[in-house]
């Protein structure tokens, strides 16, 4: 999930949450509402920080994902 710092790019992963999904988030800077949804979902979350603007960074943020859940299923995009 990129841009998962608030409305619908926190809203999405919370709830993929809710569906028992394990969710990589990504977001350039930390929010309370956001810190919260992560402390409350333990090892269910992975947070990467970066700039999904940034082409290589986002090329490895999606290989890093698939890597860290064992597959990639789904992309949301929110970030901009």
């Amino acid at each position: 999930m990129t841009g998962g710092t608030r409305g619908v790019g926190l809203e999405i992963p919370r709830q993929l949450l809710s569906q028992s999904a394990r969710v990589v988030f990504n977001r350039r800077n930390p929010t309370e509402e956001a810190s919260t949804l992560i402390s409350a979902h333990g090892d269910k979350v992975t947070v990467d920080y970066g700039d999904v603007a940034n082409p290589a960074y986002a090329a490895a943020l999606i290989a890093r994902s698939g890597q860290s859940t064992g597959r990639l299923d789904i992309l949301a995009h929110a970030a901009g």
